[in-house]
């Protein structure tokens, strides 16, 4: 593993564990966090000389909110979900 990799592996995991205490406390994420970790994997995974590029890393978060769209638009969850 790279010294990127492990960073980027430590700062995911902060991330979730900061997540998951917001989460516990308000029962919620607020946008505030995810919308600049999403950021933060975009740009990774464009600038890493191990990252998959941004097309690919945008795919997949697209991917991500389309899965999860259709559920909160038939009113089976939050926009949090989305």
């Amino acid at each position: 593993m790279t010294a990127s990799t492990l960073l980027f592996a430590a700062c995911v995991m902060t991330y979730t564990a900061v997540a998951a205490a917001v989460d516990a406390r308000l029962r919620r994420i607020p946008n505030l966090l995810t919308a600049p970790t999403a950021v933060a994997g975009l740009l990774y995974h464009t600038l890493a000389p191990e990252g998959w590029g941004l097309a690919t890393a945008a795919a997949g978060l697209g991917v991500g909110f389309l899965l999860l769209l259709l559920p909160f638009l038939l009113g089976g969850g939050g926009a949090g979900d989305v």
